[in-house]
């Protein structure tokens, strides 16, 4: 607030200086001319003054602030033609040893207070009414000081006759004294204002230094205030940024990387494993994992690369981008589950090195474990043209961890395991276009796929994204319906495709199966008809849940030409004894 209170300070001294001038003007008819544009120029400086102020907009104020300088020449040069009209020796100030003294005070503080104001209108920002600043206090401060201390200086020295030469001797004596006293605060203060000069980051920049991690609020004499991500303060001297080496982490190379600054962090796996099928299960995961930090986008830049083998096993180095520093965390942690769950899929374990090998594992691990955990479940005498990890694993146990088909039966996931084909897609490629009409589904063996909703005006909304051991197209093979959305690889994708005549055998055999399909169905239909409400921005209409659930139920009864009885089954439940 003391920028503010100079401020106000500063153009008072206008009005009071050039009003102070009035005295000098002698009010006689043969010097009208001069008198009359004496008199306008003092009257337009005190009116044009006004227009200083915070609430104008800044053009108005530079142009305010050039127009008094243009007066204040002007002054100059009609009081430099002494007895024309103008009375240095006036009898109105005889009272003062030095009648000049207001003409003096005016010639010397002006310039000073016009550069000050000038300062002050480029320090705000243009938003009239915003208290934000541009400059931090530090530099506002030394301003400030200079724009009051060398007019008052001057003003002494030819008002006063006082030589400024013993002013500065003692000032120096006193300045040498201070030095030695206040050596730390001094060298902080230079840094302060080095830092301010070169500025390696501003206000509201994550900076990392000594291991130091906070966001800039802001730069003081002695300190720089940051907030952590803990919410803490944390106050570092000046003189130790300055010679400590600063990461800033808001100043990136957009041509690099569009997303911010990059995080890398590191992955092990036992030392036996593939590092190529590694690399490519890592990077399946990275496409499916999303940012937490306000994008509704994918991660603008990722990376994997294989390091070599240490201690812990394997090493692969991730890198993700980020947006701002608060929520790495989130993004961390989003990327890291999706790495957990391609591998837990593909039988692979992050290891933490010895401390993996003496661990007993928890009874309750046993409740989590995927069929990828089997040794049993593999198949080791055929040639995999793809990913070793997931396509050795035996064809079945892909059809068995979905929720979808959990009341199937044995012989219903061996008939899955015979007749389901495999496909494979290169990245780009559609897998199904929305509105065609399809009759199968597909289980991702391997890759990423994009799934987006089509809306009007050529314009997609992205609903999901899918990797391995999940499914799309199940509506479609069940009910025979269009499309819902458009399916494409995002990562070269394979697939097995279940078609309709495979899943007529099962569902004609099992009963209980097309009332748990129809309750699955219903919900993700749910989910999708929400979306579309969004996009459209309509009213949705009145369907309750029942509803969906009943007209998919017939749907798939009308679909693979079911007895009508078999419509009415209801659900089973079994009960287990203890």
């Amino acid at each position: 607030m003391f920028i503010l209170s100079l401020n106000v300070i500063f153009r008072a001294l206008i009005v009071v200086l050039t009003l102070s001038l009035i005295s000098y003007v002698q009010f006689e008819k043969v010097y009208w001319i001069v008198v009359s544009a004496t008199l306008a120029l003092i009257l337009a400086t005190i009116f044009i003054q006004s227009r200083i102020k915070k609430s104008a907009p800044k053009s108005m104020c530079y142009t305010a602030i050039i127009l008094v300088l243009a007066i204040y020449l002007c002054l100059l040069s009609l009081f430099s033609i002494n007895n024309i009209g103008i009375d240095l020796q006036t009898k109105t100030y005889a009272f003062l040893k030095n009648t000049t003294l207001p003409y003096l005070a005016y010639k010397i503080f002006i310039p000073f207070i016009l550069l000050f104001l000038l300062f002050e209108t480029a320090d705000r920002p243009k938003s009239s009414g915003s208290e934000a600043r541009y400059f931090p206090d530090l530099v506002r401060f030394i301003v400030s000081g200079l724009s009051l201390i060398i007019p008052i200086l001057l003003f002494l020295s030819y008002g006063f006759d006082l030589p400024l030469t013993g002013a500065l001797a003692t000032s120096g004596l006193l300045t040498a004294i201070l030095g030695l006293a206040l050596q730390g605060n001094l060298s902080n203060i230079t840094s302060g204002i080095f830092l301010t000069m070169e500025k390696p980051f501003e206000m509201d920049d994550w900076i990392t230094f000594d291991g130091q991690v906070g966001q800039v609020k802001d730069i003081s004499w002695r300190t720089t205030r940051l907030r952590a991500y803990d919410n803490t303060e944390i106050f570092v001297p000046n003189e130790k940024l300055a010679q400590s080496t600063v990461f800033n982490l808001n100043k990136n190379d957009k041509d690099f990387c569009a997303g911010g600054f990059l995080t890398y962090d590191s992955i092990f796996v036992h030392p036996r494993h593939e590092p190529h099928s590694v690399i490519e299960l890592l990077r399946d995961a990275l496409a499916k994992a999303r940012p937490k930090d306000g994008r509704t986008s994918f991660f603008e830049f990722t990376g994997v690369w294989f390091n070599g083998a240490k201690e812990n096993g394997l090493e692969f180095l991730i890198a993700f981008d980020s947006i701002d520093r608060t929520y790495l965390f989130d993004n961390r942690s989003s990327v890291m589950l999706s790495i957990n769950y391609v591998f837990t899929r593909a039988g692979i374990t992050m290891t933490s090195g010895n401390l993996l090998q003496n661990l007993k594992p928890d009874a309750n691990l046993a409740l989590v474990q995927d069929y990828s955990q089997d040794y049993s479940n593999y198949i080791f005498d055929n040639y995999q043209e793809n990913n070793i990890y997931l396509e050795a694993q035996n064809k079945e146990i892909w059809f068995r961890r979905l929720s979808l088909f959990a009341s199937l039966k044995h012989r219903d996931f061996k008939l899955l395991a015979k007749e389901a084909q495999k496909r494979t897609f290169d990245i780009g490629e559609i897998i199904v276009q929305q509105g065609e009409i399809g009759a199968s589904m597909f289980i991702i063996v391997e890759g990423v796929v994009k799934v987006a909703l089509e809306n009007p005006g050529n314009t997609s909304s992205v609903l999901a994204t899918l990797t391995v051991s999940e499914v799309f197209g199940e509506m479609s093979l069940l009910t025979g319906a269009q499309r819902t959305a458009t399916v494409s690889a995002t990562r070269p994708v394979v697939v097995f495709e279940i078609k309709k005549p495979t899943f007529a055998k099962i569902i004609k055999n099992n009963p209980d199966v097309l009332n748990a399909l129809s309750s699955i169905l219903a919900k993700r239909q749910q989910g999708i008809e929400a979306v579309k409400k969004i996009n459209s921005k309509s009213e949705s209409d009145d369907t309750g849940d029942a509803d969906i659930f009943s007209n998919i139920k017939n749907a798939i009864v009308t679909f693979f030409a079911l007895p009508k009885r078999r419509a009415n089954v209801n659900r089973r439940v079994t009960k287990t004894s203890k």
